[in-house]
């Protein structure tokens, strides 16, 4: 257990590490059943009071992903934040990372640029 400032910064370079250990090469697309998976262990290992920074960086590192793998977007920083500073809630709160990052079962599914 671990207590963070910054939940949604530790979640988020926590995901971003898992999932660069499991995709070593950018140009695969993402193992949607591994994803799943990660996603379903933070949750079920975290307390729910920090789920909606959870679900935020998971869905921040999915988009960073999509545009590295669909070619790249200039300013991708500040195109994920929408180019503002979000305020910082729940400061202090306890934080549980999976400990595996083995693979899942079953083949990747792709992702789709538009």
């Amino acid at each position: 257990m671990t207590f963070s400032n910054d939940p949604y910064g530790d979640f988020r370079r926590s995901l971003e590490e898992m999932v660069d250990a499991r995709h070593q090469e950018r140009r695969d697309p993402l193992d949607w059943d591994f994803m799943e998976e990660l996603l379903i262990s933070y949750l079920e290992l975290n307390d729910r009071t920090v789920h909606k920074h959870i679900i935020r960086a998971f869905t921040d590192v999915v988009v960073s992903f999509r545009r590295h793998y669909c070619g790249g977007v200039k300013n991708a920083k500040k195109a994920e934040t929408g180019g503002r500073r979000r305020r910082r809630r729940g400061a202090g709160r306890a934080l549980t990372s999976p400990l595996s990052t083995e693979p899942t079962e079953g083949n990747p599914a792709s992702l789709t640029c538009s």
